[in-house]
This record gives C-alpha cells, structure tokens and sequence, in this order.
C-alpha cells in the first residue's frame, strides 16, 4: 500500500466539482441521488465522496489502507466539512450487514481490479443493496493520471504499466462474465476508461 495519496486531492477541487456533476449527470438517470445512500469500495483519499456528498444523502468510503482513510478524514474533509460523508478502514469482505444501512448504489471506483476475488465480492454486495440498488463499476483502461502509469512521464514505469494492463484486462473479462447474468443499464469503454452500471437481476 502507498503511504500517500495518488493526488493531493486539495489541489484537485474543480476537477471534484466536474466529476461530481458528471456522475450526477449519468447516475440520477438510474437512481434518485437525492435520496440515496452510496458506498464506494476503494475510496482512497476521498475524491469520489467529496465529488458525491453535494447531491446524495449519505456516502460512505471503504478502504483498507489506514494511511488513505487518514488523508481522506484529517487532511481532506477537515477541508470540505461535509456531514453525510463517512470513511470505513476496511475490506470488503470484512462489511457486515447488521453494523451498515442498505445502499442505493456501491461504487467500485478504479477498486475492482485489487480485489482477490471479484465476482465473489460482487456477489456479496447484492446482500447489502437496497430492492432495486445498482453497482456502478469505474476502471482505467489505457490513459492514468498517476505519474508511473502515464506514457508522458519520466517517471513512467513499463514494466509495471504492462502489469498494470494484464490485471486490468483479466479483471475486464470477469465483469463482463457477471454482467451477462444481470441488467446493464448503462456502459462505457474508450482510452480513459471502462464502466458498467448493473442492477442485480
């Protein structure tokens, strides 16, 4: 695990700001984010929370990592004091269904691929959406913004792109192997990125 954040998300507030109207855009199509409560597994430090928290009821950012989840608490939403936003330091495998609300939506955001088992863990997230809630699935395909994986870089980094490439590949295979059993309400795939909104059928 890093011991910093991939961005240093204070610098990067328009950019929130966008990706919070982008994803309101596309997602208040599906679900009533007014009224919904979100979770995102692989929450980093914060950046889909903050994007989020203006136009949904409650979100909640899981991650392993204690180092991220610190950023995410002491550095960033010291800034952006937020009340609907809440960080588990956590893995997936460890939610337990008494402890947490039912969620409208689970948000893996650039996540999914570093999980050991993913439709096991997809499978598992269905016990903790509400009747009709959605899992929204975001992965990098061959643009990143993290210097080792960017191609205009010095300090890009082949060996672990084209590792990097492999995982995400394999993992693109086995989302579309889920998917085929459930709804796809909405999909996108170009350089910067690979997305799939599913509802459970």
């Amino acid at each position: 695990m890093y011991k910093n954040p991939y961005i240093n998300i204070l610098d990067s507030i328009t950019r929130i700001k966008e990706k919070g109207r982008n994803l309101f855009n596309l997602l208040d199509n599906y679900v009533n984010l007014s009224k919904s409560t979100i979770l995102d597994i692989g929450c980093g430090n914060g950046f889909f929370e903050f994007a989020l928290a203006p136009y949904c009821l409650e979100v909640y950012g899981l991650d392993p990592s204690s180092n991220m989840i610190n950023d995410a608490i002491i550095n960033n939403n010291d800034h952006f004091k937020y009340k609907n936003v809440h960080f588990l330091n956590k893995y997936a495998e460890e939610l337990k269904l008494d402890k947490y609300p039912k969620f409208n939506l689970i948000i893996f955001s650039y996540s999914i691929h570093l999980i050991k088992d993913p439709i096991k863990i997809l499978n598992r997230m269905k016990h903790f959406l509400t009747k009709d809630g959605l899992i929204y699935i975001m992965e990098a395909n061959k643009e990143f913004i993290s210097k080792r994986f960017n191609l205009k870089s010095i300090l890009f980094d082949k060996i672990e792109y084209n590792k990097k490439q492999k995982l995400l590949k394999k993992t693109r295979k086995l989302v579309e192997e889920f998917s085929k059993d459930h709804v796809i309400l909405y999909e996108l795939f170009d350089n910067k990125i690979y997305s799939k909104l599913i509802r459970f059928i």
